[in-house]
């Protein structure tokens, strides 16, 4: 089965709608733990289906309908260490969350120690520089985030705290919480090194970065060997991979309207100190997994991983993540207009954010990474307002086509066996065409698109089409069954294709059972509907299904390549549109009564 929604095109049957009462008790039933995690603990979420690569990094209710298995939670030293007195009470709570629901934390360290006094008349004579900075975030609400980190004062005090956290949820039975049903098993060491860290003035940095790391790795290996620690959220590495070639373009933005090339890059001492940084961390700390931030993009996929491996992990161990993410949100990332504080999206942009989460999440996985994020809920704050349409519901919380198309490929390939790309030149030959396979239990799934002109392609071994919701107020995801022993031409664009089967490459003298070429318009409408076709019918017939696979409409003994439709008489709403000439299917498409 498909997902919830399930409709099956097919003129010779009824198909059957499927739904998920469950899950959706089963979301009313965890609604208040979630609310109590998150307005009384302060931690970002993502929605994580049980080891899949499918996430969310933002709050959101709608987590269960979505798969939600994992959220991130801030630990932040000084609020859990008082002297040695550790309070561990609201990571009990976590825990016993986690114990009822299976929602796994990821638990995020950050060495925030102490301030001598955080009020806003404080003395701060004599204060270091870093205590003095984490003094300004507290209480200036216009700079970044009042967590600032820093090398610990106190070493023995740190790997103390570090040693109790980990073995009290560990689940080794020695000092364990009493209520622990599942281990903790996820740990990361700061986010966004960047931002949080406390560099300026800081003339030990970065290799008290590096002490700092390698020590609270192999402090929290000692108390779990079983534990993954990995570092997380590291910005810029689309520019530091774009300039050492593992990117290849010709510029890459650094801000929303900046694009920058390699010359500027070889000239910006700045940078280049930022780069030689970059290097010096990973080369020289221990961790178990990469995780970076990736917003927008979805073509750098290869670049990054590639990149990655080759320069921090030519064994090949360690894992890709991207645990926060979203987008795009830049001109190249194939944006039109995300400015929009209404929560209303054009139509364009709707079914490009539909299908932007699909190569997103596609090129990801058969890129080599294993775990990806994606935004949910959109934010208030000016980054909401200006990026948050790209997110699943928009800023007024509608869930958008987008929504549906993460429930439906996280449904479908979430616990995948194997992922790939489809190499150029053995189905087509045209290397704007991207293609991937991804083996999840018995289905093959095969995913095409072109990022850069529409081109044709021919195929053979498919055995069904799967339609993806991409206009607002459409939840369902549609299939059409084809005949995998013909040969179907398909124009690829920058909306994905998405089969199931095995595909075989096809002769040039082979006839091929052509998918035509089939232009509807206007779409949304109220009374005629236009097709223009590709070739003209002899004897074709045209059916209409409504949302719930029901036939309302059948045309015979049709003629020509230009059709006039009335659709006057249909109530409002979203219907299919299926035509064939003889026993052969020609075409689909989805369109719009109003």
């Amino acid at each position: 089965m498909w997902f919830d929604g399930k409709v099956l095109l097919k003129p010779t049957t009824v198909p059957s709608r499927i739904t998920l009462a469950a899950s959706k008790k089963m979301k009313t039933r965890n609604l208040f733990l979630i609310s109590l995690v998150w307005f009384h603990f302060n931690i970002s979420t993502y929605s994580q289906i049980t080891s899949n690569p499918f996430c969310a990094n933002s709050p959101t209710y709608e987590s269960i309908e979505l798969g939600f298995g994992s959220y991130r939670y801030h630990v932040n030293w000084f609020k859990f260490d008082s002297a040695g007195v550790y309070d561990f009470s609201g990571t009990d709570i976590i825990a016993n969350i986690y114990g009822s629901t299976g929602i796994e934390p990821i638990i995020i360290f950050k060495c925030t120690p102490r301030i001598q006094d955080t009020t806003a008349n404080a003395d701060t004579t004599g204060w270091s520089h870093c205590e003095k900075v984490l003094w300004e975030r507290i209480h200036d609400s216009s700079l970044p985030s009042p967590e600032t980190s820093w090398f610990p004062g106190d070493t023995i005090a740190w790997k103390n705290f570090l040693t109790a956290f980990t073995e009290r949820y560990n689940g080794d039975g020695v000092n364990d919480y009493p209520g622990l049903v599942h281990p903790f098993r996820v740990y990361q060491l700061e986010v966004e090194m960047t931002r949080i860290w406390c560099t300026n003035n800081n003339e030990s940095f970065p290799d008290d970065y590096v002490r700092y790391i390698n020590m609270s790795y192999r402090t929290i290996k000692e108390a779990d060997p079983n534990a993954l620690v990995k570092m997380a959220g590291w910005g810029s590495i689309d520019v530091h991979l774009f300039y050492l070639n593992y990117i290849e373009t010709d510029s890459i933005p650094i801000n929303q309207n900046l694009y920058i090339q390699r010359h500027h890059l070889d000239t910006s001492q700045q940078y280049q100190q930022n780069l030689n940084n970059w290097l010096y961390i990973f080369e020289n700390t221990d961790y178990d997994a990469f995780d970076i931030h990736c917003y927008g993009l979805a073509e750098h996929f290869p670049g990054r991983a590639v990149g990655l491996k080759s320069l921090f992990d030519t064994a090949g161990i360690k894992s890709l993540w991207a645990l926060e993410g979203g987008g795009p949100f830049r001109y190249k990332a194939e944006v039109f207009n995300p400015i929009n504080d209404t929560g209303y999206l054009s139509p364009q942009l709707v079914m490009e954010n539909a299908a932007y989460v699909i190569r997103y999440f596609v090129g990801g996985i058969g890129s080599g990474f294993t775990r990806l994020a994606w935004n949910v809920g959109p934010e208030y704050d000016p980054w909401g307002q200006e990026f948050g349409d790209l997110n699943l519901m928009s800023i007024n919380f509608e869930k958008k086509p987008s929504y549906w198309v993460y429930k439906g490929l996280a449904s479908a390939i979430s616990n995948y066996t194997d992922a790939a790309p489809i190499t150029n030149g053995l189905y087509w030959d045209n290397e704007n065409i991207v293609g991937y396979r991804i083996q999840a239990s018995s289905h093959n799934y095969i995913f095409i698109w072109n990022l850069i002109d529409s081109a044709s392609v021919t195929l053979k071994g498919i055995n069904k089409q799967l339609i993806y919701p991409t206009i607002m107020g459409d939840s369902l995801w549609t299939e059409i069954i084809l005949n995998s022993d013909s040969i179907y031409a398909f124009n690829t664009s920058r909306l994905p294709l998405i089969f199931e089967g095995s595909m075989v490459p096809t002769s040039t003298e082979e006839e091929f059972y052509k998918y035509e070429l089939i232009m509807l318009f206007p779409n949304p409408s109220s009374n005629i509907l236009r097709l223009n076709i590709s070739r003209c019918l002899k004897n074709g017939t045209i059916i209409i299904y409504d949302n719930l696979g029901q036939s309302v409409r059948t045309f015979t003994n049709i003629y020509g390549d230009e059709l006039r439709i009335s659709i006057e008489n249909l109530p409002d709403g979203f219907y299919h549109l299926i035509i064939s000439e003889g026993n052969s299917y020609l075409g689909y498409k989805k369109f719009v009564k109003n």
